[in-house]
């Protein structure tokens, strides 16, 4: 018998290889960034403020004064609240060097003295005391006072004391300024015009009345058409009733005796 041939074993073929799972290291969380904070703000120092002085030079600089220059001193002034009686002496002494006040001049010392919102008496005289201390008072500076002095009384009559307290006259004021010249016994007020106290003033003196006969008679006669105006109206009251009275008994006086010198010579006839 033919044998059989002989089996050639087939090799089975080899499992491919798995691949080895490769493990990556864990990631580290990323930390969240914080925004950027920006650049700290450098700032630029702010200048020193003017002083008083400082500020008053720079408005007489070019030798006027405008009304800018004038609120920028009054500003300045007012940085605490109020002006010191230093500061307004400073103030009227800076610009009265110089030589007479300028209207401009005068309105700024006016309305430093009244930035508070008022003017005292005590800012009146020390205004007066300041202008004269050099040994001259002149006539516009009296009248400076004066209006001070009006605008203290804040349209009111002023009184003849604060006028002597602030160092002037009746004779200073506008003819047309009231002024309290008295209180009668029962306190009431007796207000007349500058102009006509004036008048009456030369009532008081003999021979300031003989003067005026001779050099200004129309001011003698002014004064003597207002006598009586200092009176109140109730002591004008009092006054006429007086004189109607007196005058009435005159009268009567009068006919009675001129009734009894007829009786005697109409007897002598007989």
């Amino acid at each position: 018998m033919p044998s059989e041939p002989e089996l050639i074993p087939v090799a089975e073929p080899e499992a491919e290889p798995q691949p080895v799972p490769i493990e990556l290291p864990e990631q580290a969380p990323v930390p969240e960034l914080e925004p950027a904070e920006p650049p700290p703000t450098i700032e630029e120092p702010s200048p020193e403020p003017l002083q008083t002085s400082e500020v008053i030079d720079d408005a007489l600089a070019d030798g006027k004064i405008t009304p800018a220059d004038a609120q920028a001193v009054v500003d300045s002034l007012m940085k605490d609240g109020e002006v010191t009686k230093a500061e307004a002496t400073a103030l009227i002494e800076t610009l009265t060097d110089s030589g007479a006040l300028t209207n401009a001049e005068e309105s700024l010392i006016i309305d430093a003295l009244s930035a508070d919102g008022e003017i005292t008496q005590n800012e009146v005289n020390n205004l007066s005391e300041t202008l004269s201390e050099d040994g001259k008072f002149t006539t516009a500076e009296k009248e400076l006072v004066a209006e001070a002095l009006i605008e203290s009384a804040e349209g009111q009559a002023v009184t003849v004391e604060s006028i002597t307290e602030a160092g002037i006259t009746l004779e200073d004021l506008p003819d047309e300024q009231p002024v309290e010249v008295r209180q009668d016994e029962n306190g009431n007020e007796v207000v007349i015009t500058a102009e006509v106290a004036v008048a009456l003033e030369l009532l008081t003196s003999a021979g300031d009345i003989i003067s005026a006969v001779f050099e200004s008679p129309a001011e003698l006669l002014f004064a003597i058409g207002n006598l009586g105006a200092d009176m109140s109206v109730e002591e004008r009251k009092e006054a006429s009733e007086t004189i109607i009275a007196a005058t009435i008994v005159g009268n009567i006086a009068t006919t009675t005796i001129a009734t009894a010198v007829g009786g005697i010579g109409y007897r002598r006839q007989k």
